[in-house]
């Protein structure tokens, strides 16, 4: 049943619940994962050229001028894109339609992609949960996502209105886009490309956080060797006995962390040596940097 009530302006994430209630199962989505969802899913239009309509939000116009060159892309290729994000966003033009969201707007606090075409049609949609976060790649939001084309219908609806209250000049041509392609369930090959590029994205995020938790031990370790060298040379070695037990690390990243140690060693015997140490570094530190697979000395 489409959405009517125009007594206020609608956030898509809350009213989807409320109109659909367990026909929506939610789950926990970094703000990483849904930029990579999204560009998953947009890649799929733009890969295989395909006709559609895209309707997408996202909380700042900082993403956007991230992602100006997907869009403009897209844009020669969708029938219909209209994007909305806090922010200033670029003057409309062709088949963009863009809406200003304002700072108390419910939209704000979420982040969603529509894509309808001929052969598919899907719905992502996240609400922030507005925790603290150290870095803004964390931040979570309570997500739903869905191939039924009712879902897709009522979401697109719900954007209707919005544009309509938002900027009601453009919701003629919103409409016009919307009326060329029906929300369908997916085709058998484009729902296998779908599910195929899904588990390639998870195979190299599994492969990026082993990666990742090696590199973590090995800056834990560096950290560790950093603290000890004003210490005498058996807790270095004892360090280095340590590292020989670290889960994931290869023979290539003791190496390392042993250049590592030599690295420090020669800058701390230069720094012990240096009679106008103050005058020549920065308020008395020696700033050090490792970069793995590049020359340390």
């Amino acid at each position: 049943m489409p959405y009517t009530d125009k007594t206020k302006l609608p956030s898509l994430y809350n009213l989807l619940r409320q109109q659909l209630g367990d026909s929506l199962t939610p789950a926990l989505f970094s703000k990483a994962s849904l930029i990579d969802l999204s560009h998953i899913l947009e890649d799929l239009v733009l890969t295989k050229a395909l006709p559609a309509l895209v309707l997408t939000g996202f909380q700042e116009s900082s993403y956007w001028k991230k992602e100006v060159k997907r869009y403009f892309e897209l844009a020669k290729i969708a029938t219909t894109i209209c994007i909305f994000s806090a922010g200033k966003l670029p003057p409309e033009s062709g088949n963009n339609i863009f809406v200003q969201l304002e700072p108390d707007d419910q939209m704000r606090q979420e982040w969603f992609l529509v894509i309808v075409t001929h052969h598919f049609s899907i719905l992502l949609c996240g609400l922030d949960n507005l925790a603290e976060v150290s870095d803004e790649v964390d931040r979570t939001f309570e997500t739903v996502f869905s191939l039924d084309p009712l879902h897709v219908n009522i979401a697109l609806d719900i954007l209707e209105l919005a544009l309509e209250k938002r900027n009601p000049a453009r919701l003629e041509q919103l409409r016009t886009g919307r009326a060329k392609f029906t929300p369908s369930y997916p085709e058998i090959d484009y729902l296998n490309e779908i599910v195929t590029r899904f588990t390639n994205h998870l195979h190299h995020y599994h492969t990026a956080s082993k990666e990742l938790v090696k590199e973590r031990i090995i800056r834990m370790i560096i950290a560790g060797i950093v603290h000890e060298t004003s210490q005498p040379i058996t807790a270095l070695i004892l360090t280095l006995e340590m590292a020989e037990m670290g889960k994931g690390l290869q023979p290539g990243d003791l190496e390392f962390i042993t250049h590592a140690v030599l690295s420090l060693k020669e800058r701390i015997d230069r720094l012990q040596k240096a009679v106008n140490y103050q005058e020549t570094t920065l308020m008395g530190t020696e700033f050090i940097e490792f970069k793995k697979d590049e020359e340390i000395g």
